[in-house]
């Protein structure tokens, strides 16, 4: 069995659960929609909300249609879910590399090229750290897409990644699959 990467998989089950759970449809307003001056501002702000339990930053790194498809009582699960976990995680010395769609230049994937995730789970477990250099390139991957002149986390884009990883993974196939 491979081995998991338990600050990153916070990170993508914090981002997954928001896609799955804006999939359930509603309308809802969101605290702050700030958004980044480019892909990795966007990145880097999402990161830091996690890292300081941040429900502004977070949200605000978002794009504001994957936020708006929530339902109100969902989004205030998830915020209260979000500002009262017991999973610490931080990131240091992190560097990245943006590639912009040249299709489309409103889309942006940030892959995270170097630093350490540190993770923990509460007081009495021992913090793991994990080289992002260690992580498959898919886990270290980020999906931005540019509104209005800002960028943000593209949940969407990463949701369906997450699927078509878990399709790969329990059906066996020949052809690469796309994101």
């Amino acid at each position: 069995m491979k081995k998991i990467y338990a600050a990153l998989v916070m990170v993508i089950v914090a981002a997954i659960a928001l896609a799955v759970i804006a999939g359930c449809g509603g309308t809802s307003t969101t605290s702050s929609t700030t958004g980044g001056s480019n892909p990795q501002t966007a990145v880097t702000n999402f990161l830091k909300g996690i890292s300081e339990m941040n429900w502004d930053l977070y949200s605000g790194s978002i794009l504001p249609e994957n936020l708006k498809a929530l339902k109100a009582s969902d989004l205030a699960a998830l915020k209260k879910q979000f500002t009262t976990g017991t999973t610490k995680t931080s990131f240091s010395g992190l560097t990245m590399k943006t590639d912009v769609n040249p299709k489309d230049k409103t889309q942006a994937t940030v892959t995270m090229t170097g630093g350490t995730i540190t993770s923990s789970a509460g007081a009495t477990s021992a913090p793991t750290v994990q080289n992002v250099v260690d992580m498959p390139m898919a886990s270290r991957t980020i999906y931005t897409r540019q509104y209005k002149g800002k960028w943000y986390i593209d949940m969407a884009a990463m949701s369906q990644l997450q699927q078509q990883q878990q399709q790969q993974s329990t059906t066996p196939s020949t052809t690469p699959a796309t994101p």
